[in-house]
């Protein structure tokens, strides 16, 4: 049996030796693959990939979106909405009012806190037609009066509604001898202000 200084000994003399056919195993690597077509991680491009991610340009299997994450950007969220809006447009009143229906879309709690306000304010008037109750031209309105009057109410949120332009959605529905009042969500936080100008509006 060997003691502990023989094997240091030997240990140190065989470093040289060992650092040899590192270096050589190094050269023959290198050697190897000079001429080889270097591996593509299947996890940057996906087996089958067909096109690229709208957001950040990696290839994907589908031609959309590469990952929930580029899907939850704000990017990815404004992609959607462009599609979502173009489909709509394809699409005959009659069969998007019947989709609208089939969603089961219920109001949500901005919808029901503004409901309540108009339920005060003007009770049996204002109906909610948010589910597809009333497409006019492939517009779905939120809600509509029911006394005799041609007026309608939009309800829109800051983030969903940023890029839209409010003074094209009143000539859409101009055209069809409505008056539309559009309310930005964030009127909601104060109530007594909006109840005032729900009365000018719709009062006048």
């Amino acid at each position: 049996m060997r003691s502990i200084s023989e094997a240091n000994f030997l240990r140190y003399e065989n470093k040289d030796a060992r650092q040899q056919t590192s270096d050589h195993m190094v050269k023959w690597w290198a050697d190897r693959n000079r001429n080889r077509t270097p591996k593509v991680s299947r996890k940057r491009v996906p087996r089958g990939a067909t096109g690229p991610c709208y957001v950040c340009g990696r290839a994907t299997k589908n031609r959309t979106f590469c990952s929930r994450f580029c899907v939850q950007s704000p990017k990815g969220r404004g992609i959607i909405a462009e599609r979502v809006r173009a489909t709509i447009q394809d699409l005959p009143s009659g069969i998007l009012a019947e989709r609208i229906r089939k969603s089961a879309r219920r109001p949500n709690k901005y919808e029901q806190t503004l409901d309540a306000i108009l339920q005060e304010l003007f009770p049996k008037e204002w109906r909610y037609v948010g589910d597809g109750q009333l497409v006019i031209n492939r517009k779905n309105p939120d809600w509509v009066n029911i006394n005799g009057r041609k007026q309608l109410i939009e309800l829109w949120g800051e983030y969903w509604h940023k890029h839209d332009n409010p003074d094209d959605l009143r000539a859409h529905y101009r055209e069809y001898g409505y008056s539309t009042i559009i309310i930005w969500a964030s009127e909601l936080m104060n109530p007594e202000l909006l109840k005032q100008k729900l009365r000018i509006k719709l009062q006048a």
